[in-house]
């Protein structure tokens, strides 16, 4: 799978996101793909978020981009610039994300620890 696809586990942020808040962390996400942090700190960033953030669903849009943004911070990422990253280009990189074909859509696919990619 490339690094711009769909098939991080936390695709949509922790589960109880939903609405804008659970657009933005896409939005986020792919945004601190693109950023120069490597691969392992998105995937530390995805545990982090799940971990610290889980709990603040039902807050609002904004208490949830701070939660995402001090687990950057943590791990020595640029929060603002990942931030105005994905305000500025949420729509073009949620419409990416609706045009990425699903994991298992296509001929090929690999199962690892039980998601499909």
């Amino acid at each position: 799978s490339s690094s711009s696809s769909s098939s991080s586990p936390a695709a949509l942020g922790p589960a109880s996101w939903t609405g804008l808040a659970a657009f933005r962390e896409i939005a986020r996400q792919k945004c601190l793909r693109l950023s120069p942090a490597p691969p392992e700190v998105h995937w530390e960033y995805v545990e982090r978020l799940f971990a610290q953030c889980q709990g603040i669903g039902g807050a609002s849009v904004e208490e949830a981009e701070r939660c995402s943004a001090r687990q950057m911070e943590v791990l020595a990422v640029d929060s603002a610039q990942v931030v105005a990253c994905s305000h500025q280009h949420l729509g073009e990189l949620l419409r990416e994300e609706a045009e990425t074909p699903q994991p298992g859509s296509g001929a090929t696919a690999v199962r690892i620890g039980g998601w499909t990619y």
